[in-house]
C-alpha cells in the first residue's frame, strides 16, 4: 500500500485545478513504480524516466509539471522561531535531463513546483489558455 506522501497532496490540488479550468491533462503513474521488475515492465510498455508527474496540453504544445516535495516550515516554541526543513524533494539527474530536452523543444514547457499557486501564477503569466 502507497503511504500518503506530501506531494500526492499537491499533485492532486494541481490536477483538480486544471480539470476545473478546462485543461486536457494526465498524471503518469511512475510515483508507483518501485520495484525494479515493475520498471522494466513499465520501460518495455514506452515508460520514460525522468518523465514528469502531470503533462498538460496546451494550444501548440504541453506544459510539463514535476511536483516536489514542499520544504516544511514549523514554529518552534522552544526556541521561539520558524524552523524550516531541508527535506524539501528534489529532481533525479534523469529528471534534469528531462527537463533540458523539453526545453529545446518550442512551444513546450517544464515546470518544477511545490504547490498549485506556482502553476497558477506560470499560467497568468505566460497567458496559457485551456486547449
Amino acid at each position: 500500500m502507497r503511504r500518503n506522501y506530501a506531494e500526492d497532496a499537491v499533485q492532486r490540488s494541481i490536477i483538480n485545478y486544471l480539470r476545473a479550468r478546462g485543461y486536457l491533462c494526465t498524471s503518469q503513474s511512475a510515483g508507483l513504480i518501485k520495484s525494479a521488475v515493475t520498471q522494466r515492465i513499465a520501460n518495455g510498455l514506452g515508460y520514460l524516466k525522468g518523465s514528469p508527474d502531470v503533462i498538460v496540453w496546451i494550444p501548440g504544445g504541453t506544459l510539463n509539471i514535476e511536483v516536489k516535495r514542499p520544504e516544511k516550515k514549523e514554529y518552534s516554541f522552544k526556541t521561539n522561531r520558524l524552523i524550516v526543513s531541508n527535506s524539501a524533494g528534489k529532481q533525479s539527474e534523469s529528471q534534469k535531463q528531462f527537463q533540458e530536452n523539453i526545453k529545446k523543444i518550442n512551444g513546450h514547457y517544464y515546470l518544477l513546483v511545490t504547490d498549485v499557486s506556482q502553476l497558477h501564477d506560470f499560467i497568468s503569466l505566460m497567458n496559457i489558455k485551456p486547449y
